[in-house]
């Protein structure tokens, strides 16, 4: 497991639970507390009312803080998450540290394609893990992840993916009024064999030593979903892929799939047969990741394979200070590389200082992002301060700076990926990676504009359509970028590949028909082609969509002393 993260279990025992008080700690403690925790908020974030208006938060906290003498302490908690989690930053958020909050469920789970599903499973009940989850308390599994996800901020829907924390603590499901006053959960469950049945999920108590003083009782969620909850030993928790044990992950094993054979901070693989090289980072920090990478480089200096693949689809952040030294050993490779195609996988636990690296790759290098887009944007909040609140045993953590890794226009919520990759259950717990294995097998992987250069405009169209009819439903799946397309374009231009930067120019104009950019670009190819009379028409669709743009007047003008009026292009979305 992560040393870092993770120190020596002792069995728990378990627990006694005590019944909510709302005396337990007075209505005037909570009152002060939650006025100085709005006061920390407003203070501190830099924009906390960019996803929820200023006046629904300010009725919320108000509606909290007349509500308070009605609630129990599972109650309040809950409700004073909640509040913070409006703010929708994944670094903003309510953190508890006192051990009475550190209850958990013999279990743990994931989201998969195909529904939600144990991931390891506590020895006391080995028949859970990789089954499916159905009902939690009697409610639809989707309605009741979904109010434990209200009490953690996110940044994005793959972001709020990650975060499952809450269904699997007994104090915030009584709090949400999923469990009852004993911590008792009932779930019903598709066993593996196909079996349904019904458990009554009795919580069980981290002991006190497991935490130093201050490390919040969640800490747990930053190893991966191999991992169990903080009770007992790696060996005392299944998983669902063949019933290994969690620790069977904490020793390498190349008989695994590259992305679950070592669940470490840094992996790394060279698989000769596959002509590939596969790197897996999973935080980003100064304890030997910059080192590891150079090492790794230098290996396949020697080698040269066909793929490089850098897998930081678990890389939950760390210290991104590191990524340009790592990055540069990355750009100076870019002249005379070591490998053909560079792959990075990227994923719903990718974030904060992960998101670097994701920018860094981008920037720097032609990679093609594979898997499913990470947790957080390009442009997002971080470098969170906390503020700790001893009387109630939590802690605020609320960030305090913007990191604007593109630029300022750009909302999006997340990058999309070239090639989506969702993962099911039947695929995890069969050890199949619908990232990697495709790109070992040889199967067309590579990002439009990087098929763009390799092969020209008429192979990416040919690769982005049978994309379209394959990930078409997916909410997510995203046709590459008007730029990326463009620089593509320009580079086979400086090249004097006119032909195939026509097709792709054409390309660009047929997925961002309404982008003048697109049209002035295909002009040029085409007039570099020496497509005198097409370009024309390319020119004639810019005129229309961007009348009041700097570069009409001088289309116009070449119009007037050529005296003709082209006809308006198949494909421009406005006529003339």
């Amino acid at each position: 497991m992560y040393q870092r993260f993770l120190i020596a279990m002792v069995t728990a025992v378990v627990l006694v639970w005590p019944v909510p008080d709302a005396r337990a700690e007075t209505t005037e403690v909570w009152q002060r507390d939650i006025r100085a925790i709005i006061q920390d908020v407003l203070s501190i974030h830099p924009e906390p009312f960019g996803k929820t208006g200023e006046l629904v938060w300010r009725r919320e906290a108000a509606r909290l803080q007349q509500d308070l003498a009605q609630l129990n302490e599972p109650e309040r908690v809950v409700r004073l998450m909640q509040l913070i989690a409006m703010i929708g930053d994944g670094h903003t958020q309510i953190e508890l540290l006192d051990q009475k909050y550190a209850q958990w469920y013999p279990l743990r789970m994931y989201q998969f394609s195909d529904g939600y599903f144990v991931t390891a499973a506590h020895r006391s009940v080995d028949e859970l893990a990789g089954a499916q989850i159905v009902t939690i308390a009697g409610q639809p599994v989707d309605q009741v992840v979904a109010a434990a996800q209200s009490l953690f901020g996110a940044d994005n829907q793959f972001d709020k993916m990650e975060r499952l924390y809450a269904v699997h603590n007994a104090y915030l499901m009584t709090g949400l009024g999923y469990a009852g006053a004993d911590g008792v959960l009932s779930m019903e469950f598709r066993l593996s064999d196909g079996r349904q049945v019904v458990r009554r999920l009795q919580p069980r108590q981290t002991d006190e030593g497991y935490y130093s003083q201050g490390i919040p009782v969640f800490e747990w969620h930053y190893p991966s979903e191999v991992y169990g909850l903080p009770f007992d030993q790696a060996e005392d928790w299944i998983t669902a892929y063949r019933a290994q044990p969690s620790s069977a992950f904490e020793t390498l094993d190349t008989n695994r799939s590259p992305y679950m054979q070592h669940r470490t901070l840094y992996t790394r693989r060279a698989m000769p047969d596959r002509d590939a090289y596969y790197v897996q980072f999973n935080q980003t920090d100064d304890s030997g990741m910059t080192g590891f990478m150079r090492e790794a480089l230098d290996e396949v200096d020697q080698l040269k394979p066909k793929y490089l693949i850098i897998d930081i689809r678990y890389n939950f952040g760390g210290d991104g200070s590191t990524v340009a030294p790592m990055i540069r050993d990355f750009i100076r490779r870019q002249q005379n590389k070591s490998w053909e195609q560079l792959y990075l996988i990227t994923g719903r636990k990718t974030f904060s200082a992960g998101m670097a690296i994701v920018d860094a790759f981008t920037e720097h290098t032609d990679v093609t992002l594979v898997g499913e887009p990470a947790g957080a944007p390009l442009n997002f909040f971080g470098d969170a301060e906390s503020r700790p609140y001893p009387s109630l045993g939590l802690r605020l953590s609320v960030s305090a700076l913007v990191h604007q890794m593109s630029d300022s226009a750009d909302l999006r919520a997340y990058l999309p990926v070239d090639v989506p990759a969702p993962m099911s259950f039947e695929d995890y717990a069969a050890g199949r990676d619908p990232a990697v294995d495709p790109i070992l097998t040889g199967e067309e992987m590579r990002s439009i504009p990087t098929v763009i250069l390799a092969e020209g405009g008429a192979a990416a169209r040919r690769v982005y359509l049978q994309r379209k009819q394959q990930f078409g439903e997916l909410d997510w799946f995203a046709p590459p970028g008007e730029f990326p397309i463009r620089v593509a374009v320009d580079r086979l231009e400086e090249q004097g590949r006119f032909e195939q930067a026509v097709e792709g120019a054409k390309l660009n104009s047929e997925i961002h028909p309404y982008i003048w950019n697109t049209w002035y670009n295909l002009a040029d190819a085409q007039r570099q082609a020496g497509l005198m009379e097409e370009r024309l028409g390319s020119y004639k669709c810019v005129t229309l969509l961007a009348p009041n743009n700097w570069n009409t007047p001088a289309i116009l003008d070449l119009f007037e002393r050529l005296d003709v009026d082209p006809p308006v292009p198949q494909g421009c979305p406005v006529q003339g």
